[in-house]
This record gives structure tokens, C-alpha cells and sequence, in this order.
């Protein structure tokens, strides 16, 4: 049969949206079970007050998730402040880590005893702009920490 009070907490704390129930119903429905969509729903109600934190909002952004639109308008606009710092802080890293990749690969690059001086002075620009951009990603991300830090020590001061 299933609880499905428990399988809406547990739908509700992971952020699967309201289509999630009808993968239960098919789910079920090879089996002959009718899910419970009421009592799915009061428990994903429950589940979706534990996934509508900000601090799970800067979780979600953090780890690159996407947000489907689940959390109840009394709780969706805390959540989505901290959620969009951490997906910038998200972007931020995966920018650096293709830079990254970027600048080993033009280590590769000047391996090669063929290259042309013009090549590797092109080469050479290249990794320097690589590097800047990077430098200024490394501070985006240094000042996004510290307005973090500011406002989490504001909030324990209050």
C-alpha cells in the first residue's frame, strides 16, 4: 500500500514538484495500488517547510540543482535569495574549473616544438586573459563569502 503521508514528507523535502505524485500514480497502478493524493499532499506539505529554508535554498543553488517552483509563497522568497547566491557561487566554480581546463590545455599547447612564435605569443595572450578572468571570478566569489558572512553575523547578532 505505502505511506503516503511519508513518501509526500520525503517528495516534499527533496523539492519534486506536484508531477512527482503522478509517477506514484503509474508507479502504483502496475501494482494495483491507488496512491492517496490527500494524504501525499499533507505530508509533502510538511516536506516542502523543510525544503523551503534559505539555508537549503543556498544548498540547492550551491550544488547547481535547479529550483522547480514548489515552495509556498509565504516561504519561496527566502529561500530563492539565498538559492540564487548559491547558484552564482555555483557558476562561479564551474566557470573557474573550465578556466582551468582552459589554461592546461595551453600548457599542452607550448609542449609542442613546432609551434610558431606568433602561435605561442597568441597562446601566451590567451593564458594571461584566461588567468584575469579567473582572478576576477576569485573575487566575485571572495566578496559574495564575505556579504555571507556579514549577513549570517547581522542575523546571530539579532
Amino acid at each position: 500500500m505505502g505511506d503516503w503521508h511519508e513518501i509526500g514528507r520525503l517528495d516534499g523535502e527533496k523539492g519534486y514538484d506536484q508531477a512527482r505524485f503522478q509517477q506514484h500514480i503509474k508507479a502504483c497502478g502496475e501494482y494495483g495500488v491507488k496512491p492517496n493524493m490527500e494524504i501525499y499532499n499533507k505530508g509533502r506539505e510538511i516536506g516542502l517547510s523543510l525544503y523551503c529554508t534559505p539555508e537549503n535554498g543556498m544548498t540547492v543553488g550551491r550544488s547547481g540543482s535547479n529550483y522547480n517552483n514548489v515552495c509556498p509563497a509565504n516561504l519561496e522568497r527566502d529561500f530563492l535569495k539565498k538559492y540564487k547566491i548559491g547558484k552564482e557561487m555555483y557558476d562561479i566554480d564551474s566557470q573557474m574549473k573550465q578556466i582551468d581546463y582552459d589554461i592546461e590545455n595551453i600548457d599542452k599547447q607550448f609542449e609542442d616544438a613546432k609551434l610558431s612564435s606568433n602561435d605561442r605569443s597568441r597562446l601566451r595572450n590567451d593564458q594571461r586573459r584566461l588567468e584575469r578572468e579567473k582572478d576576477r571570478l576569485q573575487k566575485r566569489m571572495t566578496m559574495i563569502e564575505m556579504q555571507e558572512m556579514v549577513t549570517e553575523a547581522v542575523k546571530q547578532k539579532d
